[in-house]
């Protein structure tokens, strides 16, 4: 297929193609077709190409300005046709971060040009994390490498959280002082034993939520603000990872008010915790997704966290101050985060979070 107009953008050649069709992939030698080059060598053998910028190559799959193409101009006194260069190691695409793709979505077309939407999303089946757009269906490196990669590019939030230096709110979900244990960067896959399940909070479940965060964190503040939430905060929606009927992640969803719109139903992500030994592993991310799905089954409106900024906006989050949105604690723009569940529902309601009167504790 080609594409004709500007409108059409991109997107149709790489969903019908992909750069495959004239790269090889990943393997030595050229690739499956012949690319053309062409351009101008005047009387005194200087060579130039197509435009001011030097262009050579006639593009099978293109857009504008080269237009539906091959169309190789008439006076053209050049041309040249070679292999196209492999593409070693296509699976480095992996490399580009989630952030640089997410920072670009405009589900409301607030920069007003017209064009809006947000990354499409695909849940690896291989390793149970989400990946952007045509990324799902290629080899990844964790494939490649053996299963020896780092989950997520670093440290994940599954019982990794840092404390602010000089403050004494931890950077999770609007408080905490503890640190979480076994802060070392993890092996994606290494350890994982039994499969985990994730579902609503049942009364049975709260010795063992109690457990995780006690386990996870180097106090038991989180564990306490847990409890106190679960008697004092309506409309929680609390998620446990459970295995062999063994709670062993949790997170937790309460609501918050934005200051000009306070009757608006926002939630809170805080605490989340896996037990130490389950940690990078997944669980921590399918913790997030569940509760994000269960957040909009509910009706809520848009979820907020104060957290790692390399780590949240894989699922969605942006800064909030994107929204006009600020926290009540004096934290990094960067760690405190919104995504919305409705679309656009933040916009033109900039404001300041409040969260319930238990996080003063923590």
């Amino acid at each position: 297929m080609e594409v004709e107009t500007a409108e059409e953008g991109l997107g149709p050649a790489f969903n019908g193609t992909s750069c495959a069709v004239c790269h090889n992939v990943p393997a030595i030698g050229g690739g499956v077709m012949l690319e053309t080059r062409v351009g101008y060598r005047d009387p005194e053998g200087r060579f130039r190409g197509l435009n001011a910028e030097g262009d050579t190559l006639m593009h099978l799959f293109s857009v504008p300005t080269h237009g539906c193409q091959p169309m190789i101009p008439d006076d053209v006194t050049v041309v040249a046709r070679r292999a196209p260069i492999p593409l070693f190691g296509a699976a480095l695409v992996e490399a580009i971060p989630d952030e640089a793709i997410r920072v670009l979505e405009d589900p409301s077309d607030r920069n007003g040009d017209g064009v809006s939407g947000r990354a499409a999303t695909i849940r690896d089946v291989a390793t149970g994390e989400p990946r952007i757009g045509l990324r799902h269906s290629a080899a990844g490196l964790h494939n490649i490498g053996g299963g020896r990669t780092e989950e997520g590019g670093g440290r994940t939030e599954e019982g990794g959280g840092r404390r602010e230096e000089g403050r004494g709110k931890r950077e999770e979900g609007g408080g905490g002082r503890g640190r979480k244990r076994d802060e070392g960067v993890g092996r994606a896959g290494e350890g994982t034993r039994d499969m985990h399940s994730i579902r609503r909070e049942r009364p049975e479940d709260i010795p063992g939520i109690r457990h995780v965060n006690g386990a996870a964190f180097d106090t038991t503040l989180e564990a306490d603000l847990v409890d106190a939430l679960r008697q004092q905060a309506p409309s929680l929606i609390s998620m446990v990872a459970v295995e062999n009927e063994t709670v062993v992640g949790h997170i937790l969803f309460s609501p918050v008010t934005l200051s000009s719109h306070p009757g608006m139903p926002i939630m809170g992500l805080a605490p989340m915790a896996v037990v130490p030994g389950r940690q990078r592993q997944g669980i921590g991310s399918a913790l997030v997704t569940a509760g994000l799905d269960e957040c909009r089954r509910s009706g809520v409106a848009a979820v907020v966290v104060l957290g790692h900024a390399e780590y949240y906006p894989r699922f969605g989050f942006a800064p909030a101050s994107v929204f006009g949105v600020v926290s009540e604690y004096d934290v990094p723009d960067e760690a405190f985060m919104a995504i919305e569940l409705e679309p656009a529902i933040l916009k033109g309601k900039s404001g300041t979070i409040a969260y319930h009167a238990a996080f003063a504790a923590v």
